[in-house]
């Protein structure tokens, strides 16, 4: 073969190849921006708007370079700037711009090299050209460093080259060209070039006599048209690419396998667990968080979600370490009590309006043995349920009892300190703003710990949040993934609690072993069978799935407010239409319902032949039906139990999302 003066190649999609459609790396710069960078109020939430202002700053900027006399070429930094320009709200300094810019820079640049990898041929390809001299030549918006950093990373080490924003001119034009004959001191003849682009890397440098070889790798050219098609979809339809993905996992765990009903579920509806924790981890990042406290039971599961995100290591997503905090609203709310009166329990009382002096001592978790004889002196039944036990004047008696007030008082002193010495071994002490982490739906544990830790700004994230019946303390804030309209798909919380339900039982307490402190935990065989039987195998999937997931969503730079709209359909999916193993694990389960009621309720259901015969001819049967299936926590979840799946589109229309 005939040895030439000057090699050049191109760069990508020739010798690098990415992960993804090149427009998804500017995607994540934005995505970056709104992690690292949250004080910045944008003029949009929508990450496709904002990168579409983007493509704008850079034909803006390429027209004016035109103008004077060069290619339609735009440096990367110049663009960030006045991109940001644009979409900011407020006007920043010119340090802090210049700041953010750099920043950026340097984000997109790591992000290239995470989702970027060699051409499989392309090394055996330049090395059978002889040569006297190798350069890349590359129609892109940064300087050769950027390139040559990409390069090394991959262990192209000592490349040169140079980019069309660096001299200008682009091998579209065929300018780039003559300008590297004219640098280089070369003549056409002398020159061979091989790059992917018909045009640009072949029939351009042609033109001008350069020997040009069009390099085709059939393989990688249909991975590249596959990203350019998933692209295209997603800017137009999110969900619907999002939705083909989740088709391609569930295949790949579930086909030609032998797998439990409830693991499929879990795989199938993944998105929903994991869309939501990294929700967490993005408010984590944006506000600093070192340790994300994930509270039980649900923080399990969800714990196990953020520790398998950690493990698969992407760089760019080094994410806060997890705790798990054992907690309960059992075991926090006699601790978190500042007086023992009446306005100070109508914390519980706002939420249990009907108790018993039983129940309302096992929500205290205070043995209630030691007060009977102060009880009976006001003529109260322990077991007999009390209306508004808040007006009852036997109630308000026993609260005005000294004697009472201050036995009561030591024994949840007592609560307290072994409370304080739990949270004190998890870094957790008054004056410490804490980061925590629970399912919802009104952030009991949350308002316990910030009266016990009144000086502690407590932050908690939810995946939902219910309207707030008690006071909010200033020194809390709450967060919900789902918005207050969006919180009408879950209108029975049971099953979504049980599907991210650990098996070891609630907390009820704290005991002090010397220097370290033991968590007390009641536990329910029903419920801890019905998790090794149904759950452990849905959070299987799920967390096999996440595995999947993952490097997909980051490779492709997939926003959470994307990844939220298709989650909320899965979720809809999930509770209204549910598989008949999760119905099963369902009415299989007994409640811990101890706080407030005082007890564990059973879910199992016989079927109501009374009250459907009567549906049949009556509305007043229709009625009574319809309240039964309300009764059961999951109406729709109770059909499936029933093997009447047909009547669950009829109750969604007619009761569930009516109105």
């Amino acid at each position: 073969m005939s040895e030439y003066k000057l090699l050049t190649f191109d760069v990508w999609d020739t010798v690098l190849r990415r992960k993804s459609h090149a427009d998804e790396v500017k995607i994540n710069t934005i995505i970056y921006l709104k992690h690292n960078y949250p004080h910045l109020a944008l003029i949009d939430n929508n990450e496709i708007s904002l990168f579409r202002k983007r493509q704008e700053m850079e034909y803006e900027i390429g027209q004016v370079n035109l103008k004077n006399g060069f290619d339609d070429e735009y440096d990367i930094l110049v663009v960030l700037k006045k991109w940001l320009q644009t979409i900011l709200v407020a006007v920043i300094s010119d340090e802090e711009m210049d700041l953010v810019v750099t920043d950026l820079y340097h984000a997109e640049l790591q992000h290239e090299i995470d989702i970027t990898y060699l051409d499989p041929n392309i090394i055996n390809v330049l090395n059978s050209f002889s040569y006297n001299k190798r350069l890349f030549l590359s129609d892109f918006y940064t300087n050769s460093s950027f390139i040559k950093e990409i390069l090394n990373a991959k262990g192209l080490v000592g490349e040169t080259g140079t980019t069309s924003m660096e001299l200008g001119y682009n091998k579209r034009s065929s300018n780039l060209f003559k300008k590297v004959h004219e640098l280089h001191g070369i003549s056409p003849s002398e020159h061979f070039h091989l790059g992917d682009n018909e045009y640009s890397d072949v029939k351009q440098p042609s033109s001008l006599g350069i020997n040009s070889l069009h390099y085709f790798n059939k393989e990688e050219e249909e991975l590249r048209k596959a990203h350019n098609l998933r692209f295209e979809k997603r800017v137009n339809n999110p969900s619907s690419v999002l939705r083909e993905m989740n088709e391609n996992i569930i295949r790949e765990l579930t086909l030609n396998k032998s797998n439990n009903a409830c693991y499929i579920e879990g795989v199938k509806y993944s998105v929903v667990f994991l869309s939501y924790i990294l929700h967490i981890i993005e408010a984590a990042k944006q506000n600093k968080v070192k340790t994300v406290y994930y509270l039980t039971r649900e923080g399990v599961f969800f714990k196990r979600i953020h520790d398998t995100l950690a493990n698969i290591n992407l760089h760019g997503s080094a994410l806060p370490k997890t705790e798990l905090l054992e907690v309960s609203r059992l075991a926090t709310f006699s601790s978190s009590l500042r007086e023992i009166s009446i306005e100070e329990f109508m914390r519980v009382w706002n939420q249990y309006s009907i108790q018993s002096i039983k129940a309302l001592f096992k929500t205290l978790n205070v043995d209630l043995e030691g007060y009977i004889d102060l009880i009976s002196k006001y003529d109260l039944k322990v077991d007999e349920p009390i209306v508004y036990p808040w007006q009852n004047d036997s109630v308000i008696k026993l609260f005005n009892d000294i004697e009472f007030v201050a036995k009561l008082n030591n024994d949840i002193k007592l609560k307290k300190a072994k409370l304080k010495n739990y949270l004190e071994e998890h870094n957790i002490v008054d004056g410490n703003d804490v980061f925590m982490v629970d399912i919802g739906w009104r952030g009991t544990i949350q308002d316990n710990l910030a009266y016990l830790l009144s000086n502690s700004k407590i932050i908690g994230y939810y995946f939902g949040l219910y309207p707030f019946i008690n006071e909010q303390l200033d020194n809390t804030k709450k967060y919900s993934f789902l918005d207050q309209q969006e919180m009408t798909i879950i209108r029975h919380v049971a099953p979504l609690e049980m599907m991210c339900n650990a098996p070891m039982g609630s907390v009820t307490g704290y005991e002090s072993n010397g220097k370290s402190v033991s968590v007390c935990y009641d536990e329910s065989k029903k419920e801890t069978e019905v998790h090794r039987k149904y759950i452990s195998h849905f959070q299987k999937g799920v967390l096999e799935a996440v595995e999947k997931w993952y490097p997909l969503l980051f490779n492709q730079a997939w926003t959470n407010r994307e990844l939220k709209e298709f989650s909320k359909e899965l979720l809809k999916e999930l509770l209204t239409a549910p598989s008949s193993s999760l119905a099963n694990a369902f009415f299989n389960l007994a409640h811990n319902e101890t706080f407030g009621v005082g007890e564990f309720v059973e879910k199992r259901r016989r079927f109501p032949f009374k009250q459907s015969l009567k549906a049949l001819v009556s509305y007043e049967g229709k009625v009574q039906f319809v309240q039964y299936l309300e009764d059961s926590s999951w109406p729709q979840g109770l059909l499936t139990y029933f093997h009447l799946k047909p009547l669950i589109s009829i109750y969604n229309k007619k009761v569930y999302f009516k109105n």
